[in-house]
């Protein structure tokens, strides 16, 4: 079948036409789907951020306790307390017990020495308290409801 010049402009200029509404719609859905998912973020992490960057700070400071005062073959009962003194870093111990309220006086007494073992078991339930303080604040956070946002066309 024979078709005029004219009609096959046409039917080439309608379908680039339609191929482009098609894309334009495809990308306008998109960003308006990743705006609201922007939106969305900042109001879920918003009121937890001071306390987890707080929660963060105190897992870093165990973690760098843990790698320096590590366990190693034949140190398990060498008087940790001692070292920490020497080093003054007794003092972020302390304040560390201090901040997470975790109850470990059935491994270090105040007064007394204490190993490496207990000294890394100390450590380790002070770590396990605050990453369940974390993830229970994460998921209050996340049990929130969050405030309905309309998208503006």
């Amino acid at each position: 079948m024979y078709l005029l010049p004219q009609s096959r402009f046409l039917r080439g200029f309608l379908l680039g036409l339609s191929g482009a509404s098609m894309l334009l719609y495809v990308w306008h859905t998109e960003t308006m789907l990743a705006q609201q998912q922007a939106n969305k973020v900042p109001t879920v992490a918003q009121p937890t951020a001071s306390t987890t960057s707080a929660l963060q700070q105190q897992l870093h400071l165990i973690e760098l306790l843990q790698k320096s005062y590590s366990i190693s073959e034949g140190t398990e009962e060498t008087d940790v307390r001692q070292v920490l003194q020497q080093r003054r870093h007794f003092g972020l111990f302390e304040q560390l017990v201090q901040q997470t309220r975790v109850d470990i006086s059935d491994l270090i007494q105040p007064n007394q020495g204490f190993s490496a073992a207990q000294f890394y078991a100390a450590l380790m339930r002070m770590r396990q308290q605050l990453e369940r303080q974390a993830a229970q604040a994460e998921l209050d956070a996340l049990s929130k409801p969050a405030t309905p946002t309309t998208a503006t066309p």
